[in-house]
């Protein structure tokens, strides 16, 4: 969906493997979009491992449910599930990506 309004991306299955994508192609990325409750190290880990990465990176969180201290305070925004596109799109484009 976000390749079709112009963005270019990279998907990852896991955090883990969201962590490789992003040591490799940082200087590519400029948002990330993680979910509490990826397979593998979920998305609240992945944020911190992403943070010791990069200390500028933007992350955008998504969730079913609240989401309260660390993550909410390291992460850029936070969208709640079911989002729609227009939502993504309004907050990236709050986030100057």
């Amino acid at each position: 969906i976000l390749e079709g309004q112009g963005y270019s991306t990279f998907q990852s299955r896991s955090g883990e493997e969201a962590l490789t994508v992003f040591k490799e192609k940082k200087d590519q990325i400029d948002l990330v979009l993680l979910d509490v409750n990826m397979p593998g190290m979920g998305g609240e880990q992945c944020l911190e491992e992403l943070r010791t990465i990069d200390d500028r990176v933007k992350v955008i969180i998504a969730s079913g449910d609240a989401v309260e201290g660390r993550v909410q305070q390291a992460a850029a925004g936070i969208i709640e599930k079911p989002y729609r596109l227009a939502e993504v799109i309004n907050m990236m484009y709050n986030l100057g990506t």
